[in-house]
């Protein structure tokens, strides 16, 4: 499968992250919405991190060609990306069903 990407692919796969924890729902690509739906502690002190995993130019489901972002200014020292990056692809690999709600969601809109 191969269509060209636009604002909404960008935000395919959005999660958030603690020191320990993967944070995700299936179809919401809302940090806010993760935030409140976990009841994430989200204050001064730095305990998450807002992430996001999306194709680049072409889609594909080789997720290690997805480029992966930390989305906020403050990143905690307990942060590694790669670490992160690799348990974001996992993740999308033993749940597929997040990429076929994705899937259809990105084909209704």
């Amino acid at each position: 499968m191969s269509v060209g990407i636009d604002e909404q692919m960008k935000k395919w796969f959005s999660f958030i992250v603690d020191t320990d924890r993967l944070y995700a729902v299936d179809g919401v690509t809302s940090h806010e919405d993760l935030v409140d739906e976990f009841g994430l502690e989200d204050g001064v002190d730095v305990k998450i991190v807002r992430c996001r995993l999306c194709p680049l130019a072409e889609f594909s489901l080789d997720y290690d060609k997805w480029e992966f972002l930390a989305e906020q200014d403050i990143i905690p020292d307990w942060f590694v990306e790669e670490e992160w990056k690799q348990k974001s692809i996992k993740y999308l690999q033993d749940n597929p069903s997040h990429m076929e709600v994705q899937l259809a969601d990105k084909r209704i809109k």
